[in-house]
């Protein structure tokens, strides 16, 4: 009965590692967008990104990336759009189209 056990935690473990990769959180894409933008010309600095942006959207772009649009809290005002990509040290940002 153990063996069973064992055996059904180790397939559900490696199955649910061959699911890949989730998309970024909010909290994730704004410290990839504070590496991305490091004199904060374009974002501002990372303690204000929260209230000043949001989360839109994301779909997946590619095997560890996603296209993500980032939009005012509010709704008004254009979405910009950025591929975060899962590196090692977290997620990276770079301007998407």
């Amino acid at each position: 009965m153990k063996k069973l056990l064992l055996a059904s935690v180790v397939t559900l473990t490696i199955g649910l590692s061959a699911c890949g990769i989730s998309e970024p959180s909010e909290n994730e894409m704004f410290d990839a967008l504070a590496k991305f933008d490091t004199s904060h010309q374009t974002f501002g600095p990372r303690e204000k990104m929260s209230s000043d942006m949001k989360k839109v959207s994301c779909e997946k772009a590619g095997d560890k990336s996603f296209k993500c649009l980032i939009g005012s809290p509010d709704g008004t005002g254009m979405n910009l759009p950025y591929v975060f990509t899962k590196a090692d040290d977290g997620w990276a940002a770079t301007p998407g189209n």
